[in-house]
């Protein structure tokens, strides 16, 4: 029999051409059923169609005008082209430049970008008013008068200095109000917080809040001088309070003098003042001021000495020892 698709010869009974392998038509018009076992077959052909893809790339274009109107719009509600503006150009950008504010002032900003447009404004003029407030690091800006704040208790004191005489302090999460600055570093003049008058409160780790630009500068007042009559040696003691408000440190050692001469005297406590705690201590009525050392101590050991110049001791007083 011969293969329909070569013409090869092939025997009575074949299936399969043996040249070309085609199947072979057997008796009765039936072609050999197909084999495929132990055959690879070829994948299938996927015709993917472009169109898609087509409308995605197509969509670029318009993205990229959108973005450049926008840009454009934005800036156009942004940067304000005024004669201060062009002035300071030099003279071969200035004719262009009044061409570009003439076209701006006829551009009409569509109202979502004008919407975008007032926020960034309203941001950036917010900016330049804290900018030109005179706030500074550990300022807020405020419209109300400049308040402080202090994260631990702190002195507060006649002067700038712990050469003057403590006469109140602010306590952690207390706020007053500053009413003076100090040039000469970093302190401020207060409302005494719960007493009436004023005082100076170290602010090198305060928090101000408000506008200071404006307080007044405060001078240095002079260290209180001992009068004539408080020199003289009056007979009796004194015995006052000693409050030790530090809170992890004690009281080791209270040696006082009097502010105008002399050598410091005996250690006042026989045993230590642990912290948040006091002691009655009795000195002998030499007149005020006198000049306190105080020396801290941990675990048994010496952890710092204080000085004090100018107290004001009377008889049953409370001294609060904290040193800013």
């Amino acid at each position: 029999m011969h293969c329909t698709n070569c013409g090869t010869l092939n025997e009575v009974g074949s299936r399969f051409c043996f040249n070309c392998g085609a199947a072979l038509a057997v008796p009765g018009g039936r072609a050999a059923p197909a084999v495929t076992s132990g055959v690879s077959q070829p994948p299938p052909v996927v015709v993917v169609s472009t169109q898609a893809q087509t409308r995605r790339q197509n969509w670029w274009p318009a993205i990229l005008i959108s973005l450049l109107l926008f840009g454009c719009a934005l800036w156009t509600s942004l940067i304000e082209i005024t004669p201060a503006v062009t002035n300071k150009l030099p003279e071969f950008m200035q004719g262009s430049a009044e061409a570009l504010a003439e076209w701006q002032s006829h551009v009409v900003v569509p109202a979502p970008i004008q919407a975008v447009a007032d926020v960034i404004k309203d941001l950036r003029d917010g900016m330049v008013m804290a900018m030109q407030s005179g706030a500074t690091a550990g300022q807020i800006v405020d419209n109300g008068p400049p308040m402080i704040s202090v994260p631990q208790a702190t002195m507060c004191r006649k002067g700038p200095g712990s050469d003057y005489q403590a006469i109140g302090d602010l306590q952690a999460g207390e706020t007053t109000e500053i009413v003076g600055q100090y040039a000469g570093g970093d302190w401020w003049v207060i409302e005494n917080y719960g007493v009436s008058g004023t005082c100076w409160l170290y602010g090198g780790y305060a928090q101000i809040i408000g506008n200071t630009s404006s307080l007044p500068h405060y001078d240095t007042p002079s260290l209180p001088e001992a009068k004539e009559e408080e020199q003289q040696q009056p007979a009796g003691n004194i015995t006052f309070t000693f409050n030790n408000l530090l809170q992890n440190e004690g009281v080791c050692e209270v040696k006082i003098r009097p502010a105008s001469s002399g050598s410091w005297g005996p250690n006042l406590i026989s045993s230590p003042i642990y912290p948040q705690s006091s002691a009655s201590i009795t000195i002998p009525d030499q007149g005020n001021p006198y000049n306190l050392k105080v020396l801290t101590c941990a675990g048994g050991e010496y952890t710092g000495e204080y000085m004090e110049y100018g107290v004001t001791i009377t008889e049953g007083a409370s001294y609060p020892f904290r040193p800013y």
